[in-house]
């Protein structure tokens, strides 16, 4: 079954005993649930988690209120406040990877534009945009 028949027929199920009947007519329509995914390990897999510090990186001195890896995993966007009304979002490329201890970012962007903090950052899915969202109430493309 494709989700939107999963969907389509937990909405059936919902209406034919009346429970859920609320939150069925609550959702828009077209909208597509997504299943929960699932992954465990293999018997004898080893545990990927990290469990050491692998790089500290310094945004601003009022903090850092919002993270985005890129899709390729080589782009790292970081918001920040540099000071109470300095608001920027520091965009990192990442090197070293696939070492366990050696991780390098190099800045390649400052993007300044936000007169609020940045709450939200997410990439476009080829990871040609970054979108970022502000309490300013602004919302930039970049």
């Amino acid at each position: 079954k494709t989700d939107e028949e999963d969907a389509n027929g937990a909405q059936a199920a919902a209406s034919a005993d009346g429970a859920g009947l609320a939150a069925t007519l609550a959702q828009p329509l077209g909208v597509r649930t997504r299943r929960p995914a699932t992954w465990q390990r293999i018997q004898g897999q080893a545990c990927k988690v990290p469990d050491f510090l692998k790089h500290r990186l310094h945004v601003g001195a009022g903090g850092c209120s919002a993270v985005a890896f890129s899709h390729d995993g080589t782009l790292l966007a970081c918001a920040g406040a540099q000071s109470s009304n300095s608001y920027s979002i520091l965009v990192f490329q990442m090197t070293g990877i696939e070492s366990p201890v050696v991780l390098s970012l190099h800045p390649v962007a400052r993007l300044t534009a936000h007169r609020g903090l940045v709450h939200s950052l997410a990439w476009a899915e080829d990871d040609s945009l970054l979108v970022s969202a502000s309490a300013d109430g602004s919302c930039c493309v970049w």
